[in-house]
């Protein structure tokens, strides 16, 4: 008789197998990065990559902490792309140069989680530094009480004194959650971990009073104001992207945890309104028909090409579902590590080994459907496919013909190599 513990001992060798496996997709597609978009002249992965190194870097420090991964690899690039973005000033921004405290708040977030995760991986002070300075800017000069009862604004106004026609949109305010959490887990100064934790509180209390998240539970691009009225704000019912149900989920864990961490009874609704999300998205048109594998809103079903890289939401949109991805893994790691928090989410209907499953079958199908590379001559008339480039429908086809592979795409793929890995040991 095959017994329970024989069983046990099956499922963890299958689970290290599939680890295994993960993080070797990860390596290489992360040795395709390197080789094809790195720039070390600039510091980014293509002259077109602004917010979007800042998750690569996010990305690359998950990979860094794989076991066996080339952790010196990728500490020897962060000093390289703080270099290149560490010259911003609000001075420069004001004539218009896209640096680090330019007038695009969650473009500022981006990088403010991503130093935070640098410091995470190196424990390198000035990685902490930069962080703690973007996301004190987006405290004084991006929070708006005037507008919609509070929350950030997507972009500043000109003029500091006059933002009441700010945009309050979903991305901005997650990434604000999401720093404002992890700062009050692993700053190191107790102070300002508690100043980060009441921004937390107070930025999860209102994300979820604002109506961003509509009545099917997926969360809408913003909200629109009404005239003069700037505190009457309601759901615009504008795309739901990926990235939408992504970085909500870590940003609301990490605010149930500190408060936890700080002695203070955590606000069940937040790990809640988590599950349902993530239930919401698997069940909605984000995934394609009869699978778990994510298509992003404008991408075609049936046209290798479809918007994206027209429009609709543009080239950005390549990004938004390894961003899901990426955090439902951070959300999944937090709560299966808090006994409390999974008590919650199991109560609430949450299920952490399906959600491992949508993460496995998306890696899979990336593998298997996305891979755009084309074969290497062997001579003889051989030749050999190294499928570790990727492109951004993860159902396929990948053709070089209609845009192939991307930096921005192939840094999606590793997230979910990434995130597979990570949840599968």
């Amino acid at each position: 008789m095959f017994s329970a513990m024989a069983a046990s001992h099956a499922q963890l060798a299958s689970d290290d197998m599939f680890s295994a496996m993960a993080a070797t997709r990860a390596e290489l597609a992360f040795e395709q990065l390197q080789s094809n978009y790195w720039q070390p002249h600039s510091g980014f992965w293509s002259s077109s990559m602004w917010w979007q190194t800042a998750n690569t870097i996010e990305t690359l420090c998950n990979f860094a902490e794989l076991p066996g991964a080339p952790k010196s690899t990728v500490t020897e690039l962060l000093p390289v792309v703080f270099a290149a973005t560490s010259n911003a000033t609000r001075a420069r921004c004001d004539k218009g140069v896209d640096l680090t405290f330019s007038g695009y708040v969650d473009d500022m977030l981006w990088w403010g989680i991503a130093w935070l995760r640098a410091f995470q991986l190196t424990a390198n002070r000035s990685y902490l530094g930069r962080s703690v300075e973007i996301f004190d800017d987006a405290t004084t000069r991006a929070w708006l009480n005037e507008s919609c009862g509070g929350g950030v604004c997507w972009q500043l106004s000109k003029d500091e004194n006059d933002m009441r026609n700010c945009y309050k949109n979903a991305i901005t305010n997650e990434l604000f959650l999401a720093l404002a959490g992890g700062l009050a887990l692993h700053h190191p100064d107790a102070a300002r971990a508690k100043a980060a934790r009441t921004w937390a509180a107070r930025q999860a209390t209102w994300f979820l009073k604002s109506g961003l998240i509509n009545g099917s539970n997926l969360v809408n691009d913003g909200l629109d104001t009404f005239d003069n009225h700037w505190d009457v704000c309601l759901n615009n019912r504008a795309t739901a992207y990926t990235y939408n149900q992504g970085v909500i989920l870590s940003g609301l864990a990490s605010a149930w945890l500190a408060a936890k961490a700080a002695g203070e009874r955590p606000d069940d609704a937040l790990l809640q309104t988590a599950v349902r999300i993530v239930d919401a998205t698997w069940a909605s048109h984000l995934v394609h028909s009869g699978t778990n594998v994510l298509r992003e809103m404008g991408e075609a079903i049936s046209l290798p090409v479809g918007n994206l890289y027209q429009g609709a939401p543009g080239g950005d949109g390549i990004q938004f579902k390894g961003v899901l991805i990426r955090h439902l893994a951070y959300f999944v790691r937090a709560v299966e590590g808090d006994g409390d928090a999974l008590a919650v989410v199991r109560a609430a209907g949450g299920n952490t080994s399906r959600w491992r499953g949508y993460v496995g079958e998306n890696a899979d199908s990336i593998w298997a459907h996305a891979a755009c590379v084309p074969p290497m001559p062997l001579g003889a008339g051989k030749s050999l496919e190294v499928p570790a480039l990727f492109g951004f429908r993860w159902m396929g086809p990948c053709s070089y013909a209609f845009g192939g592979p991307t930096a921005t795409s192939q840094t999606a793929a590793i997230d979910v190599f990434v995130a597979a890995a990570s949840l599968a040991s």
